[in-house]
C-alpha cells in the first residue's frame, strides 16, 4: 500500500494540507454521498471499519461497516477499537515535547546522555530521531518463536538495533524509521525511570481525556478491539486472520490502540491543549491546523486527517483498505466537491470462459540467471494467482478481462497483441509503482509446434538457472512428450537432469526435453 511522504514531515504518512473552504454538504445529503462512495469498497470486502467526519468538535458523520469479528459474526460499531500503527508516532512526538517543556531533556540532546553505548551516540540527537534523519534502521521486530521462553521487549529491540549498522551518517539523509521511534521510547523510559506506557498515559492520554486509547501489551485483551483481517488468497469474498504481531517491539512507533472519537479528540488537542506550550506545539508539529497521519499493521489500516476545521478519521480492520483515499473523499464531499473516482468497482459478473487466461507468466523482475514466474489457475470457479505452489491472490472481476488482486492491490488486465506476439497481462499497482507487463509462457502442449526462437530463451533461462555459466546449445534433438505440468515443474525436471549428469552431458539431457537450435 502506498506511503505518503513530504519534505516537511515527521513520519511517513504525514503531509501538510492547504486550508479548506467552508463545508457545503450536511445531514442526509452528505450521509448519502459518503454511503454511495463507499459501497464498491464494502462490496469488494476491501473496507470494514469505522468512518468519522467532524467540523470542529461537532460530528457530521459517524458510521460503522462490516464485522468486528468475522469468525463470530460480531458487527462493527462506532465504539470498536483498532490498532492505529504509525499514528502512535504522533503521541510519542508529543510526549517528547512534554518532557522538553518539563526541562527533563532538550531536543538537541545526544544519545550519549541517555543511551551512551548506542552506535554514534554522540552524533544522534533527539531532533534527528524525531525527523527520521538519524540513520537508525527501519526495524521494529525481532525473530519470533512460538517456543520462546521469554517475551519480546523494547530493550531487546534496542540491543538489536545497536548491533545493526546505521543506514547513513546521522544528519546526512532522511529515511523513514520505526527503529528511530523505538529509540525515542527507550529515551523516555531512561529519562523518567518508568515504562513508556505509564508515562504516556499520565502525561498525554489522561490529560486529553483519551480513555479508549492505550499501549497494547502482548497478549492483552482490549475491550471492543476489532479483529484484524486480510483478504483470502483463494476465495473472492473471503477473509483470513492477519498474521501475529508482537507489540512490545512496536513501542513508541506503532503500539497504540484507539477509537474514532478518541482520535477526533487528539486531532482537536494538537496545537491547542495545555499539555504542551504554544511554542512547543509549533516545534513538534510543523502545521498544527492541517495535517494527516496514517498507519498500517497486519490486519489494520488507520488515518487521522485534519484540514482546518474539518477532521476525518478512517479505521479499518482490513489490511487492504484505502484509508487515505477514503479520508480525502470525506473531506471533499463535506465541502460539496466531487472526490476522485475510485480505481475499483463492485465485483462484476464472472466471464463465461476464462480458460484462455490460465497459464504461466514471466515476472519482468526476474532475470535470465534467475527467472521468476507466476501462474494463473482456475480454482473453485475463480482465477487464482500462484507463486510456485503458494496461492497469492484471487482475481476479482472488474470488467472485460480486467481483475482486482486485493492482497497485491493491483489491477490485472489480460490482452492478446494484434501481431503474433505472446499474450500478456498488464499489472497496474494501485499505489506508487509503475504499470508493467508480464508475458505468458507457452503451455506445454504448444511447445512442440512453436518456432525454435521462442523455445531457445525458455531453454537458456532454465539452463542458466540450474547450471554454472557459460552454457551454449549447439545441436537439435527430437523433443519428448510433455505432460500437463507447470513451467516451474518443467524447470525442476530440467534441473534434476542437470544435477544427475556430469559436465557437458547436461546439455544433451536438456536437449532431449526441448527442441533447440544453435545459439550463443
Amino acid at each position: 500500500m502506498k506511503r505518503l511522504c513530504t519534505i516537511a514531515f515527521f513520519a511517513c504518512g504525514t503531509w501538510i494540507l492547504p486550508r479548506s473552504v467552508p463545508a457545503q454538504l450536511r445531514g442526509p445529503e452528505l450521509d448519502l454521498a459518503i454511503h454511495q462512495y463507499l459501497q464498491p469498497l464494502v462490496a469488494l470486502r476491501t473496507f470494514s471499519g469505522v468512518i468519522l467526519l467532524a467540523r470542529g468538535d461537532s460530528l457530521l458523520i459517524e458510521r460503522a461497516y462490516g464485522l468486528a469479528d468475522a469468525e463470530h459474526s460480531v458487527p462493527m460499531t462506532t465504539e470498536s477499537a483498532f490498532r492505529v500503527a504509525s499514528i502512535s508516532k504522533s503521541f510519542t512526538r508529543a510526549l517528547i515535547g512534554r518532557l522538553i517543556d518539563q526541562q527533563a531533556l532538550a531536543i538537541d540532546d545526544t544519545l550519549s546522555r541517555w543511551l551512551p553505548t548506542f552506535p554514534s551516540a554522540n552524533r544522534i540527537t533527539l531532533r534527528l530521531l524525531l525527523d527520521h534523519r538519524a540513520g537508525v534502521p527501519d526495524i521494529n521486530w525481532l525473530p519470533y518463536s512460538e517456543e520462546a521462553s521469554a517475551p519480546q521487549t523494547l530493550a531487546a529491540l534496542i540491543d538489536s538495533l545497536a548491533r545493526t549498522p546505521l543506514d547513513f551518517p546521522p544528519g546526512s539523509a532522511r529515511r523513514y524509521s520505526n527503529g528511530g521511534y523505538a529509540v525515542l521510547a527507550s529515551v523516555i523510559e531512561r529519562v523518567t525511570g518508568e515504562p513508556y506506557d505509564i508515562v504516556l498515559t499520565r502525561e498525554i492520554l489522561h490529560p486529553v481525556g483519551l480513555g479508549n486509547t492505550r499501549h497494547q501489551h502482548d497478549g492483552e485483551l482490549v475491550p471492543n478491539l476489532a479483529r484484524g483481517l486480510m483478504p483470502s488468497p483463494v476465495v473472492s469474498d473471503g477473509m483470513v486472520a492477519a498474521p501475529y504481531q508482537a507489540m512490545a517491539t512496536k513501542t513508541g512507533s506503532g503500539s497504540l490502540v484507539s477509537t474514532g472519537r478518541d482520535l477526533l479528540k487528539w486531532s482537536r488537542a494538537i496545537g491547542t491543549h495545555s499539555i504542551l506550550t504554544k511554542d512547543r506545539w509549533r516545534q513538534m508539529f510543523a502545521n498544527d491546523s492541517s495535517f494527516a497521519f496514517d498507519g498500517r499493521s497486519p490486519g489494520y489500516m488507520a488515518l487521522l486527517l485534519r484540514e482546518s476545521d474539518l477532521t476525518a478519521v478512517v479505521l479499518a480492520n482490513n489490511y487492504d483498505a484505502m484509508v487515505s483515499e477514503i479520508g480525502g473523499a470525506l473531506v471533499t464531499l463535506a465541502r460539496g466537491g466531487t472526490p476522485k473516482s475510485l480505481p475499483v468497482v463492485a465485483p462484476a459478473s464472472p466471464e463465461d470462459s476464462t480458460d484462455q487466461l490460465v497459464g504461466t507468466y514471466r515476472d519482468p523482475e526476474g532475470t535470465s540467471q534467475s527467472p521468476r514466474t507466476f501462474e494463473v489457475k482456475r480454482q473453485h470457479g475463480h482465477l487464482v494467482a500462484y507463486r510456485g505452489h503458494v496461492p497469492v491472490d484471487v482475481l476479482i472481476p472488474q470488467g472485460q478481462r480486467t481483475y482486482l488482486l486485493r492482497n497485491l492491490w493491483t489491477i490485472a488486465t489480460f490482452a492478446t497483441p494484434a501481431s503474433d506476439g505472446a499474450p500478456f497481462v498488464e499489472l497496474k499497482p494501485l499505489y506508487d509503482r509503475p504499470t508493467f507487463r508480464a508475458e505468458r509462457i507457452p503451455s506445454h502442449a504448444q511447445l512442440d509446434s512453436l518456432p525454435a526462437d521462442i523455445l531457445v530463451p525458455i531453454y537458456v533461462a532454465a539452463l542458466r538457472y540450474y547450471s554454472p555459466p557459460p552454457r551454449q546449445v549447439r545441436w537439435v534433438e527430437k523433443p519428448i512428450a510433455l505432460t500437463d505440468t507447470s513451467y516451474d515443474e518443467l524447470l525442476e525436471r530440467l534441473g534434476a537432469k542437470f544435477r544427475s549428469l556430469p559436465g557437458g552431458e547436461s546439455e544433451r539431457a536438456a536437449g532431449g526435453i526441448l527442441r533447440v537450435t544453435n545459439t550463443q
